[in-house]
Order: structure tokens, then C-alpha cells, then sequence
């Protein structure tokens, strides 16, 4: 008898998403069962049927993956360098950050922006630090460093809003030289080079003092 391939592990299965499933196990084949496993959806289908009218419907995603338009990522050290910055989730038990941009939940949009995200912080290796999450208590630590970030996709466009999780003290009105590089980097001032930077909606900061 033939074997059914194995299939590829994909690295979000380190904090255990089920991603790579969904196409063969999505549980939502009609309406019902989406109105028998959501709680708020259930309670207004009930109301409706005592009520003597049709529930609501749920309207069929095109496909099972690739419907997250928003992530939050975590931004740490590499296994391989200490300067090597990894975007991604938390192994799960640990404070090691791991890659996420294989998801298949993520929308296609979304793992763009976050490749590009990532190379540009490849680029920046040794001047973008990344914050180690597992270091002894890392809660007291103040060092610049570039924590979290959050990606919100825009779905009439498909651009991307970015949110940096900066670590460290505003001092005044100017960055530190480490993360206004990465902002010229983003979003170049120059015409000429913004061809190559168009995932960006827009560039937000916010700091961890």
C-alpha cells in the first residue's frame, strides 16, 4: 500500500500552530457549524430561529489560509549570532524567538512585508540590535534595542502599517542613531530608492522605558 507523504513541518510548529492542517481539517464546511462553534454567532442564530427568521450568514473565505491580516512579533537574537536579528513567536516554554513568516495563516501581504522587514534588519546587522527576551532579568534592562513589532495589513490596498516596539528612553525630540537608521532605511527620504519600499502604509513608534 502506498504511505500518504509527511507533510513539511513548518517552523510555527514550534509553539504548536495548526496551520499546515487547516485545508485538510477546516471545521467550518457551512454555516452551521460556524453557528454552532462561536458563542456570539450561536446565541444570534438561536435568537433567530426563535424569532422565526434565517441566521445569519457566514460567508466562505475563499480559502482556509492566509486570512491573518494583523501580526504581533516578537524581534530577538539569532541561535547562529548575538547581532542577528530573528521576527517571529516564541518557542513555545522558552523565550527563544523563532521565524513566523511561514505561517499559512498569515495573509500573502503580510509575509511580504515581513521578509522585506526581516532583510532590512539583515542589512542592519551589528547596528539594529535585537532585545534578548531570555536574558536574566530582561524586564530591568534599558539598552536600545528593537523589542516588538506589529504589522496591520490594509485590505484595500495592501500596504502594510508597521508599529516598532523600541526598548530605551526617548531623550528629546531625536532618535537614537541605531533606530533612525532603520527608519531611513523603511521609509528612504530619497525618491529614487522608495520603489523599492512599498509595503509601508505607514511607520509607527512606540518606546519601553
Amino acid at each position: 500500500a502506498l504511505s500518504r507523504p509527511r507533510a513539511t513541518r513548518l517552523p510555527c510548529a514550534e509553539w504548536w500552530c495548526r496551520c499546515g492542517d487547516q485545508r485538510e481539517n477546516y471545521p467550518y464546511r457551512a454555516s452551521v457549524d460556524y453557528h454552532k462553534s462561536h458563542p456570539a454567532v450561536k446565541a444570534i442564530a438561536a435568537w433567530c430561529k426563535h424569532a422565526g427568521r434565517s441566521p445569519p450568514e457566514v460567508r466562505q473565505a475563499p480559502s482556509p489560509c492566509g486570512y491573518r491580516t494583523r501580526g504581533k512579533f516578537a524581534v530577538g537574537p539569532s541561535n547562529q549570532s548575538e547581532k542577528s536579528t530573528v521576527v517571529g513567536l516564541f518557542r513555545r516554554g522558552s523565550w527563544q524567538v523563532v521565524p513566523a513568516e511561514g505561517c499559512a495563516s498569515n495573509h500573502p501581504d503580510l509575509v511580504s512585508a515581513l521578509r522585506q522587514l526581516q532583510w532590512m534588519l539583515d542589512q542592519l546587522q551589528g547596528t539594529v540590535k535585537p532585545y534578548d527576551h531570555s536574558a536574566v532579568a530582561s524586564w530591568h534592562i534599558r539598552d536600545e534595542a528593537l523589542r516588538y513589532v506589529e504589522l496591520t495589513m490594509e485590505r484595500s490596498t495592501g500596504l502594510v502599517q508597521l508599529v516598532l516596539v523600541w526598548n530605551g528612553r526617548r531623550e528629546g525630540s531625536s532618535f537614537p542613531m541605531s533606530l533612525q537608521r532603520l527608519l531611513d532605511t523603511l521609509w528612504p527620504s530619497e525618491q529614487a530608492h522608495k520603489s523599492h519600499y512599498l509595503s509601508w502604509h505607514s511607520i509607527w513608534v512606540h518606546w519601553r522605558d
